[in-house]
């Protein structure tokens, strides 16, 4: 099974547009793309920086 290992945006913020997975305030999970100063969900919507608490790389996808 793949840990993900999540970071604090107060520690290190992801490299530009690479997806990655978003942690929010609220305990909601998404798969996202970080550009500077905002985070772009995978969906319609944007968050800021302050609704983001950590991020983390995506697992590796499943073998066949």
């Amino acid at each position: 099974m793949n840990k993900v290992e999540w970071i604090s945006v107060k520690d290190r913020i992801p490299e530009p547009e690479v997806d990655i997975l978003i942690y929010t305030a609220h305990g909601c999970i998404y798969t996202a793309e970080y550009c500077p100063g905002f985070f772009y969900p995978n969906y319609e919507g944007r968050f800021g920086f302050n609704d983001i608490t950590h991020w983390a790389e995506l697992p590796e996808p499943p073998k066949d």
